[in-house]
């Protein structure tokens, strides 16, 4: 799925986001997230997952990333970390990701559409398709997102844990708190 297959019966250029599937995906990641701490909390071999392929592990939770005409993973990068354990080194909690230079150029598509203007045919351009989809498809405009997986509660409380994570403001991390 490219993110951008949409029908333009709209008016709008193809490679215009649709709004309610992306809401859809924002919304269900909320629920995602905190399961995947809850689950790699209790489970090692899932928080292995995790740690190494996010999107693979969001994907045992039953979220693809993916919801009608829209891809998260053509726009966004997650990587998964452990919280620093030794707060006392500056070097804890240090990630180093690889970022690919993708040089897409932004170029929209254009139609030409026959107008009458003041009686006389004239030639116009119509934006067809949104200059930015090549560049959304190919990953030159992708995010990197590094979350920092909470540390396990020391007390048997997780579900208070992850109530309290959730009231702190963290479980969308691509918006503002």
């Amino acid at each position: 799925m490219s993110g951008f297959n949409i029908d333009n019966t709209s008016g709008m250029p193809h490679g215009d986001e649709p709004l309610l599937p992306a809401l859809d995906i924002i919304y269900s990641w909320r629920s995602t997230w905190l399961r995947a701490i809850a689950v790699a909390w209790s489970d090692d071999n899932f928080k292995s997952v995790l740690l190494e392929d996010s999107q693979k592990a969001f994907a045992m939770l039953g979220f693809t990333g993916e919801s009608e005409n829209v891809s998260l993973w053509n726009l966004l990068h997650i990587k998964v970390v452990e919280s620093p354990t030794d707060a006392s080194n500056p070097d804890a909690g240090v990630v180093q990701v690889e970022i690919p230079v993708n040089h897409h150029i932004y170029s929209p598509k254009y139609e030409d559409v026959m107008t009458k203007v003041n009686g006389t045919d004239k030639v116009v351009q119509k934006i067809e398709e949104n200059g930015w989809k090549e560049s959304v498809v190919n990953g030159a405009l992708k995010m990197y997102l590094i979350l920092q997986l909470p540390p396990k509660p020391l007390t048997d409380s997780k579900d208070l844990a992850l109530i309290d994570y959730d009231a702190a403001g963290k479980i969308y991390p691509f918006t503002a708190s």
